[in-house]
């Protein structure tokens, strides 16, 4: 079981850092965009990537598996076609998320300009005819 983890020096992480000790064998990390959840995942996928970044064992250690966009994209979209596959065209999940994500972030950039608004609005609506709902 993992005894803590330090992260330092990667991401949303400064080179102050952070531990996380005291940890159960199975922990649920939750928070805000951009405090550091994916980067802490990654770290626990890969420690060696991150020599700034520790985990400390108590006892043996064992495979650690973060289940993050990062497992998704690499354990099922890319090896399983057509998981996540929703609406019209084949367009897949992942791309119509990346689109949505760009229309969101252009309509805050021009959240001045109640024309430009309209348009994009429209475009959002146009995007989104015939794509089934989900969460």
């Amino acid at each position: 079981m993992i005894k803590s983890i330090s992260i330092r020096d990667v991401a949303s992480y400064d080179h102050e850092g952070v531990t996380f000790d005291n940890l159960a064998k199975v922990n649920l990390i939750f928070g805000g965009n951009g405090t550091g959840k994916t980067t802490l995942s990654r770290v626990l996928n890969d420690v060696g990537r991150y020599p700034q970044c520790q985990l400390q064992w108590g006892g043996r250690t064992h495979d650690v598996v973060a289940y993050n966009q990062d497992f998704k994209r690499n354990n099922l979209v890319e090896k399983i076609p057509g998981v996540f596959t929703m609406g019209p065209s084949g367009y897949s999940y992942w791309s119509q998320q990346t689109r949505m994500a760009k229309l969101k972030r252009e309509m805050e950039r021009k959240a001045h300009d109640p024309i430009a608004q309209r348009e994009l609005e429209q475009t959002l609506k146009e995007e989104l005819e015939g794509w089934p709902l989900f969460e």
